[in-house]
This record gives structure tokens, sequence and C-alpha cells, in this order.
């Protein structure tokens, strides 16, 4: 009875131990994604950031107001470069949600495992101690 009880809580262990392998392959390519993803929130910014000195630089050394074409495509084209950065920081935020609770799962899912680890040796140790009286 109890060994197969021990075999039971084994092959439960190892069941919880490739589903921890298969949680930090999927945090590894989350990780990875979200650092892709910040990167090009960083380039979208630094884009924008340029775009609109660039603007203002224009309308300083001129020192007079663009005619409404020159604004209109001005304004178009930051607004363009501020929803592509607007869209990658949200995403990069739902990656990094997305992240966070994974690895929260993660640490319950190794606790799992510890606890499996820690009933199998105490039945071991039960068995050794009563054949060994």
């Amino acid at each position: 009875m109890r060994v197969n009880f021990l075999s039971k809580n084994r092959s439960m262990e190892g069941i919880f131990q490739l589903q921890y392998m298969i949680m930090q392959n999927e945090i590894s390519t989350l990780t990875a994604r979200c650092n892709e993803v910040e990167v090009l929130r960083n380039k979208c910014h630094h884009e924008y950031l340029s775009i609109l000195e660039e603007i203002t630089e224009l309308q300083q050394s001129f020192n007079i107001i663009l005619d409404s074409t020159t604004q209109n495509n001005s304004f178009k084209m930051l607004n363009k470069k501020y929803n592509e950065f607007l869209i990658h920081k949200k995403l990069v935020c739902e990656l990094k949600t997305n992240l966070q609770h994974k690895m929260n799962v993660l640490v319950v899912q190794k606790r799992k495992i510890d606890h499996f680890n820690h009933t199998v040796r105490k039945h071991q140790l039960s068995i050794s101690y009563k054949y060994s009286e």
C-alpha cells in the first residue's frame, strides 16, 4: 500500500516537473518577446522625439509659421509616431503583466514539486525505518 502511494507521488512529481519545465520555457520566450517590444518602444519614442525636435527647429530657424500643408504633414507624422509608441507601450505593459502572472504560477508549481519531494522522502524514510526494525 505504501509503495503504491510512493510510486503515485513520484509519478505526480514527474508530471509537475514536466509542467515546471514547460512553464520555464514559456517564461523565457515571453521575456525575449518583452525585450524585443521594449526595444521597439524605445525606438518609436526616440523617432517621435527626433521628429518633434526637427519640426521645432524648423519653425525656430525660419521664425515664421509654417504653411498649412507642412503643418498638416508634420502633425500626421508626429501623430503616427506617437501612436506607434503608445501601441508598443501598451504591449510592453501587457507582456510584463502576463510575465509576472506566469512567474507567480511558476513559483506555485515549484512549491508543489518541493512538497511532493518532501512527501516522497518522508515516506521513504518511514518505509526504511519500518523494515529496519
